[in-house]
């Protein structure tokens, strides 16, 4: 009877364990983050949420305190960007490396190279989480793909293509490692693969423009999604030559691009809640937002992806063994 009785209770407790898990037990929301760097760049930076699928851009409470953050993303759940001005134990100001809290949007100093440098696209590896960071040769003077220390701001060369711009780093899931070049003329912006032990790139799409943005536009920053879909901001006019607006004025729109074909879907208007376009932006990334018994964990959206745990059934599995073996041990200790 107590052995019927102990089944009858493991019966119940999975019955319950799988009634309670039928919906998630957990909330993800995945996030896309902006920067924007107002009409100069001597503005303060400021950070964003975006609504991808109305282009409705939200403040974070507070600015950033960093001027002209030109690129950022999440490394382990913590947003890192490249901004001027960063000032290290007050005695010099160079443009470096700031970790940013997501919530409140406040910026803080890790450092920087102490010398001419300046960041076009950042993104960090979905295996060895190491960031990644690239320095056009004409703002920078260690110019070529390279890492980030996440310690100290200090860059660390790995060679390349340096002679164009190159804006919007961002790594697939596989660890393919993408780029956005603007040679500043009115021709189309190109995707490129970088090898990330050499810095060297292989063509792979031009892009393919549609209304209201055309070539000559500038593509200012991209990233892939949980869905390993590649976003990416893309400014009317170049700065340099293409169609409006100086290098941080003009509208900018939120797309989706095919890195191997250059397809573009319909561009978003990137917006403040009143309508108005936001000038400026410079950096893009997405993060994983999981509500777990009321605690927020922030999760790399390639972190998820390696993790396979874009299905419920993985967090299942620990609370159904868990309740087996609990049945277990009331059998043995019954008998």
């Amino acid at each position: 009877m107590k052995r019927k009785n102990a089944l009858m209770a493991i019966t119940l407790a999975s019955v319950l364990i799988l009634s309670g898990f039928s919906t998630p037990a957990f909330a993800a929301t995945e996030i896309l983050y902006m920067v924007s760097k107002g009409g100069d760049t001597q503005s303060p930076s400021q950070l964003w949420t975006v609504d991808t699928t109305t282009g409705i851009a939200t403040p974070l409470p507070s600015p950033v305190g960093f001027e002209a953050c030109t690129s950022m993303d999440f490394v382990a759940g913590v947003l890192h960007a490249a901004c001027e001005s960063v000032t290290i134990f007050g005695l010099f100001t160079e443009n470096g490396l700031i970790s940013i809290d997501h919530l409140t949007g406040i910026g803080t100093a890790i450092g920087n190279n102490g010398g001419g440098q300046n960041y076009g696209g950042m993104s960090t590896h979905p295996i060895s989480a190491i960031l990644y960071a690239f320095a056009p040769a004409a703002f920078s003077t260690s110019p070529g793909l390279g890492t980030m220390s996440l310690g100290t701001g200090l860059f660390t060369s790995i060679g390349g293509v340096v002679s164009g711009g190159g804006n919007g780093l961002a790594f697939a899931s596989d660890g393919t490692l993408y780029i956005a070049r603007d040679d500043g003329s009115a021709t189309p912006d190109t995707i490129n693969t970088v090898s990330i032990a050499s810095g060297a790139e292989t063509p792979s799409a031009t892009i393919g423009y549609v209304s209201p943005l055309s070539d000559g536009d500038r593509t200012t920053a991209m990233d892939f999604s949980v869905t390993n879909t590649l976003w990416a901001a893309i400014k009317v006019g170049s700065g340099g030559g293409g169609t409006g607006g100086g290098q941080n004025t003009g509208d900018t729109y939120l797309v989706t691009l095919d890195p191997t074909t250059g397809a573009m879907n319909t561009p978003l208007l990137i917006k403040d809640s009143v309508g108005s376009a936001i000038v400026g932006v410079d950096g893009i990334a997405f993060l994983i937002d999981v509500q777990v018994g009321g605690m927020s964990i922030p999760i790399n959206t390639s972190a998820l992806l390696l993790a396979g745990a874009q299905s419920i059934s993985m967090w299942m599995i620990p609370v159904i063994l868990a309740g087996i073996g609990i049945g277990v041990f009331v059998i043995k200790r019954r008998n």
